[in-house]
């Protein structure tokens, strides 16, 4: 099948702590897509310098230190049936919090997907939407980025990656 993903960007007016479990839906990979919403909670896979940053008590993380890209592969990986596509929010920037003018996500997608791919042999493929800088979105400096990723034995995105702020 084909998909037309389209991305809109709209800040978050309210939080809320919440627990998920795996919901066996029992599906079909054959003939169903099976997407998957995944909120990463400001995942990078950058240690931030705290001479870089605007708040060095609460900007500087080390996430893959702490393992955080395994337990989201994880979280792909438990799914009854592999997701056709995931849908993501709140992915930063390559480095992180960083007051810098760097925009791509490249190496947070991939410090994700690569424990996948490794895992089932899967090829997920990723866009994400790039705005331009800016010290809001989430974390000062982290500048997040909505985005999807697909196996693309099963999905073939109609829309131009250009349309999604890529290069």
């Amino acid at each position: 099948p084909q998909v037309d993903a389209s991305i809109r960007h709209a800040p978050l007016v309210e939080s809320a702590a919440v627990s998920l479990e795996p919901v066996k839906l029992g599906a079909n990979p054959k003939t169903d897509v099976v997407l998957l919403s995944l909120n990463t909670f400001n995942f990078d896979p950058h240690v931030e310098n705290p001479n870089r940053v605007e708040d060095p008590r609460s900007d500087v993380s080390d996430d893959i230190g702490e393992e955080r890209h395994l337990a989201l592969a994880d979280a792909i990986l438990r799914c009854d049936s592999l997701p056709s596509a995931i849908v993501w929010q709140e992915m930063q920037k390559d480095d992180g919090t960083e007051l810098t003018s760097t925009m791509t996500a490249d190496k947070t997608y991939n410090a994700v997907l690569d424990p996948v791919r490794e895992r089932t042999g899967k090829d997920y493929q990723f866009r994400y939407l790039m705005e331009h800088w800016t010290r809001s979105g989430g974390q000062p400096g982290g500048n997040i980025h909505l985005g999807f990723a697909w196996d693309p034995e099963i999905l073939t995105p109609i829309s131009d990656p250009i349309a999604l702020g890529m290069d």
